[in-house]
């Protein structure tokens, strides 16, 4: 097919409160929602009806079709319950409609769910996720299954957990399922939803499954794709570079979109852009960002190094979830007021030629991993670690006792 001019449209059925509405969103589609329900929190326009009624004219007015039935027939509570009976089975009626129309479609489901020659798309396919969310995607285009990566030990509330205490919600992979286990900022966070309130997340996808599902479709329908978030906010950078360039303005370049933080850390984290934050230099202020240089050229930057999760963690607990440079532990403040942040850091530095395993990395705060700038940071001398010691009350003396006999034993 030939490049449309204009921007293509999506039917997203089923739409909830959106999440798999952002991603399409996000792979460059005009999304419309459809829903049985009023959706307050749907970010796009919407139509209350009943699905199942449309009429096909109505379908083919656009250019690809999504559809998210009712998945409590198929999941495993419903199994458990004893009660899938009581819910709606819908897939082979919507797959059949959709394949009437002769549009491109996907359809999403839970495990269990009857689709037919599926991909299953988890969290641990996108580094930006913190979630071990499992979804099945049909669809009459081809979806290349990404590689599965290993499941990461989650945050838990569990004191019976042995990692229990030792995990960070910010952090580490979280639970967003029913009760959960972490905050709702948290979650919203580690799902790329800023907007959904706790019940509508535990029945949403994360944007960036479609994301990525919508980036295929726009390739296998030949459809020019307008420029995402993540390309505005890279070429402002661009236009900036050097500079000290603040929150605001970065959301008004995502046109208000709540999800611009999330694609400069994309940028960072995954293309490995050379953006500061506050974290980063002392002399930028929260909400502050600065593109210090030119960012990899397109196929250099090397994704394969990437320490894992569950690597990290493993270091995190190594080293006491402790800077190996300063002392400074997770939950306490820094020297200016700020929470310490701890970062996974090479010793010898990847550019410097150094590898990923074990005895490669260490824990830095964020002073230190600034300051580090691929040299090897001096632990502190053992006269300060002593003075220190003398100076502390004896029930932190004893604590720091019990953590060598940890440690060394």
């Amino acid at each position: 097919m030939g490049a449309f001019m204009r921007t293509p449209r999506i039917l997203d059925l089923f739409c909830c409160a959106g999440g798999a509405a952002a991603g399409y969103d996000a792979a460059g589609f005009d999304v419309h929602g459809v829903d049985i329900a009023e959706q307050p929190h749907f970010p796009y326009s919407m139509t209350v009806a009943d699905v199942m009624t449309l009429p096909r004219s109505y379908l083919r007015e656009f250019d690809a079709i999504h559809a998210s039935p009712p998945c409590q027939a198929y999941s495993d509570l419903a199994h458990r319950n004893g009660n899938a009976d009581s819910w709606p089975r819908l897939i082979e009626p919507v797959r059949e409609m959709l394949e009437a129309t002769g549009r491109p479609y996907v359809i999403e489901n839970v495990e269990g769910a009857p689709l037919r020659n599926y991909v299953v798309l988890c969290g641990t396919m996108f580094p930006s996720l913190r979630v071990i969310r499992h979804r099945l995607f049909e669809a009459n285009f081809p979806i290349p299954e990404p590689a599965h990566m290993p499941h990461p030990l989650c945050h838990t509330l569990d004191k019976r957990k042995a990692h229990y205490g030792k995990t960070n919600e910010w952090i580490d992979y979280v639970s967003v399922n029913g009760g959960g286990n972490c905050s709702i900022a948290a979650a919203r966070d580690a799902m790329g939803i800023p907007w959904m309130t706790k019940k509508e997340i535990n029945e949403a996808i994360p944007p960036a499954y479609t994301e990525y599902v919508g980036t295929l479709l726009m390739e296998y329908l030949g459809m020019a794709k307008k420029k995402s978030v993540k390309e505005q906010l890279g070429q402002f950078f661009l236009e900036h570079k050097g500079e000290v360039v603040n929150a605001q303005q970065l959301q008004e370049v995502a046109s208000g979109r709540t999800e611009w933080a999330r694609r400069v850390r994309e940028l960072r984290s995954d293309y490995g852009w050379p953006i500061q934050t506050q974290n980063d230099a002392s002399d930028l202020k929260q909400g502050e960002y600065r593109l210090t240089g030119d960012p990899p050229a397109p196929g250099t930057y090397d994704f394969s190094p990437r320490v894992s999760q569950t690597q990290r963690f493993r270091i995190l607990e190594r080293n006491g979830f402790t800077c190996q440079a300063c002392g400074a532990g997770a939950g306490e403040m820094d020297s200016e007021g700020r929470p310490v942040r701890l970062h996974v850091d090479h010793h010898e530095a990847y550019s410097h030629g150094g590898s990923i395993s074990d005895s490669n990395l260490r824990v830095l705060c964020s002073a230190c991993n600034q300051g580090a700038k691929n040299i090897t940071a001096q632990p502190p001398h053992w006269s300060l670690l002593m003075t220190h010691l003398r100076r502390a009350s004896r029930d932190d003396q004893i604590r720091a006792l019990k953590w060598l006999k940890d440690k060394f034993e």
